[in-house]
């Protein structure tokens, strides 16, 4: 996995304008997907077979616990059938949060994704801000 990867992502369930293209705003009880595509420094995107983690962290800023956290195959997934006819995937990737998730979650936070390729090389792809909103009663 070459060094210098990126993602941008579009997202699915948000309740406002998600500003810059890595960050999100939600409801509190509402669920999220976040449609993430990785780059390289190229701005290609990159095939994701091999890859052996991929990890989604929210926490209230960096050096805090986590609130959320999803992993390739508990919330994380690599979308193989984004991949063209005898292509490798081409990048995409989804971390899902549910209401569940979101339901005990208030206020501003930062979330990061970071990828572990097949050689053990981890990259963070993204970091930003996410804002979780009261659930209107």
């Amino acid at each position: 996995m070459p060094d210098g990867l990126s993602a941008t992502f579009g997202q699915q369930g948000a309740s406002g304008p998600s500003g810059l293209p890595q960050n999100f705003e939600l409801a509190a009880g509402a669920g999220l997907l976040l449609k993430v595509t990785v780059f390289d420094e190229a701005g290609q995107p990159v095939p994701l077979a091999g890859t052996s983690a991929i990890v989604w962290r929210l926490a209230r800023d960096a050096r805090s616990p986590a609130a959320l956290t999803m992993e390739l195959g508990s919330g994380v997934t690599i979308l193989t059938d984004q991949a063209g006819t005898g292509q490798a995937n081409c990048g995409r990737v989804n971390v899902t949060i549910t209401p569940t998730d979101s339901a005990a979650l208030v206020g501003e936070y930062v979330h990061e994704c970071r990828l572990t390729d097949a050689a053990g090389q981890v990259t963070r792809i993204f970091y930003e801000r996410g804002f979780v909103s009261r659930a209107l009663a």
